[in-house]
């Protein structure tokens, strides 16, 4: 089995938790940023699931399929703390946000290679959602309004997700990318 119950179960929690942390950040363009503080949006909810909710489990889902095409034993843990920490972080209305609502863990990772494969492929995921929304808002020009501000949000969204994650800073991808790369070139 590629997931087990207690995966689908914690990738369910994050990405609800995500949706929810990112009503605050993502609205539909016709609606008033303020107007879903007095109580629950299920529209942005939904709204908001479908920029943040691919942008950060399928990058998840990147690093665990990799490992798993190169033998590895791999699975989807939440990570409480972050989602927490990024629950106060919308509660007490603050204009940073911070994403991290779980970790693949990879086990018998052998060789700066599959570390490597491994660690780049979820940033990997974030670069191409990135690009492809830049390709759709460049070569598709007749765009209703309400595509041109989703492949907006979502280009922005996945921009910031890959930069972030590239920074070579341990424990994030970008530190495990180079290093391995740094290994493999030397």
């Amino acid at each position: 089995m590629i997931f087990s119950v207690s995966e689908l179960a914690q990738l369910l929690v994050a990405s609800a938790v995500l949706s929810y942390i990112f009503t605050s950040f993502v609205k539909p363009s016709s609606q008033d940023v303020f107007s879903s503080y007095k109580r629950f949006d299920w529209k942005s909810f939904r709204y908001a699931a479908s920029v943040a909710v691919p942008s950060v489990i399928l990058h998840e889902f990147g690093h665990k399929f990799i490992a798993l095409a190169l033998g590895l034993d791999a699975h989807f843990q939440a990570w409480g703390l972050g989602l927490v920490l990024g629950l106060v972080l919308k509660f007490i209305g603050s204009g940073f946000l911070l994403l991290a609502p779980g970790y693949v863990i990879i086990s018998n990772v052998s060789g700066p290679l599959s570390v490597f494969l491994t660690s780049f492929s979820g940033p990997f995921v974030n670069l191409v959602f990135w690009l492809g929304s830049l390709a759709v808002l460049r070569y598709h020009k007749n765009l209703k309004e309400q595509y041109l501000y989703y492949f907006g949000l979502f280009a922005t969204v996945n921009k910031w997700l890959f930069l972030f994650n590239m920074l070579p800073i341990p424990p994030l991808d970008g530190s495990k990318v180079f290093l391995s790369l740094w290994q493999l070139l030397f």
